[in-house]
């Protein structure tokens, strides 16, 4: 095991207690958008030790996992299977450049320096224009689920994602969690780290479902 306890970074209750909280006409968005699904993302615990057992088990050479002799590895099927995320679409690639400042100013709180979870949880359920929503929901989706970091932000460079609303159900979602999850994997193990990123409420469901 490791030396220092796992600290996991993933947000799933967080998200969940936020989604509760949507109207019906912004949970149509939602759907509307192609992340529907996400709506019913339980508010599960992230079970520390589970998940540093299986990180122990992880295979960083191949991103695969040796449980009781049998190698699997998770897919986007799996994905689909858990999430509801189709494995289709336009592959995310996320640009170094700095973020549009425009942009930028419209979803930070003012005097911030960041596009903090706080902010997008005051603002979220009270927004009434239907592509500000749609933006500051997946920008709070990404940083608490899909490819949360350890943070207590989104990154602004996420922003390129959601600026054209019409283009979010175009982008390849079930991808673009897991390839952020195996990264983050195959760099703990690599490095040692002591904060595990990624999505690891797909993580942890889907070792349940091998159980």
């Amino acid at each position: 095991m490791f030396d220092n306890q796992v600290a996991t970074v993933c947000m799933p209750g967080k998200f969940a207690a936020l989604c509760r909280k949507l109207t019906k006409d912004q949970r149509d968005i939602v759907e509307k958008i192609g992340l529907g699904k996400l709506l019913n993302i339980p508010s599960m615990p992230i079970q520390r030790m589970l998940v540093e057992s299986l990180v122990e088990k992880f295979n960083a050479a191949d991103r695969t996992f040796t449980i009781q002799g049998h190698v699997v590895s998770i897919s986007p099927w799996d994905v689909y299977c858990i999430l509801g995320l189709v494995d289709k679409g336009e592959k995310i690639e996320i640009s170094r450049k700095q973020a549009d400042r425009k942009w930028f100013s419209v979803y930070k709180q003012k005097g911030d320096t960041a596009i903090t979870f706080k902010y997008l949880e005051e603002r979220i359920p009270r927004e009434a224009d239907a592509d500000h929503f749609a933006r500051m929901f997946v920008l709070y989706a990404i940083g608490t689920i899909l490819a949360p970091s350890s943070k207590g932000y989104v990154a602004s460079n996420y922003l390129e994602l959601v600026v054209n609303v019409s283009r979010i159900k175009n982008l390849n979602w079930a991808r673009f969690t897991l390839v952020h999850l195996l990264d983050n994997l195959v760099e703990f193990k690599k490095n040692r780290r002591t904060g595990l990123a990624g999505n690891l409420a797909l993580f942890q469901v889907f070792f349940f479902c091998l159980y």
